[in-house]
């Protein structure tokens, strides 16, 4: 086997190819936010899921379910960081006090990374299908569709989409069934 070989860095990820295809690593510590755009219909939950190449979950090609994150910026807060962030992955405007804000979770032990969990009630409003993106190659070839719960739980492997939906079922489970 080979040496992995850095064929980009960017500002948040550096890319690599190796004997297992292509590799991604991020390259971010400090603070990042996580959003969880949903809506309920017919009594049931409803994300926008967002639909992103990842080597490392499932091979070249591959696409899978996971959520929207980013960094906060320098000088900026992790509220209006979310707010950034809803715009730019799935092209939907929102102002703070939409967010519903669910805490702070870390990546990994080893990671000095914090990262702001949100979720935004989206109700009626129209995803757009490749958001915005930030002009980055991953935003470029990701999409958004509305998803129900099975199938989150069936195609999603990425561990902080469970931890926003664990998050917001404690605050909504009063009103909705999952």
């Amino acid at each position: 086997m080979t040496v992995p070989q850095q064929i980009s860095q960017g500002k948040y990820l550096n890319l690599f190819v190796s004997d297992f295809g292509y590799e991604y690593c991020h390259d971010r510590t400090g603070e990042l936010v996580a959003v969880l755009p949903f809506r309920i219909r017919d009594g049931g939950l409803e994300i926008s899921g967002r639909f992103e190449p990842r080597t490392a979950w499932g091979g070249e090609g591959s696409a899978h379910l996971s959520s929207v994150t980013g960094g906060v910026e320098p000088g900026e807060a992790p509220l209006d960081a979310a707010v950034r962030e809803l715009c730019e992955e799935v092209g939907v405007e929102a102002e703070p006090a939409d967010m519903i804000d669910l805490g702070t979770s870390a990546n990994a032990k080893a990671l000095d990374t914090k990262v702001f969990l949100y979720a935004v009630d989206l109700k009626d409003t129209e995803i757009l299908r490749n958001g915005l993106g930030d002009g980055t190659a991953g935003e470029k070839s990701s999409w958004n569709e509305w998803v129900g719960f099975s199938t989150i739980l069936e195609t999603a492997p990425d561990p902080l989409l469970y931890v926003l939906l664990l998050r917001l079922f404690a605050v909504l489970k009063p009103t909705v069934e999952f």
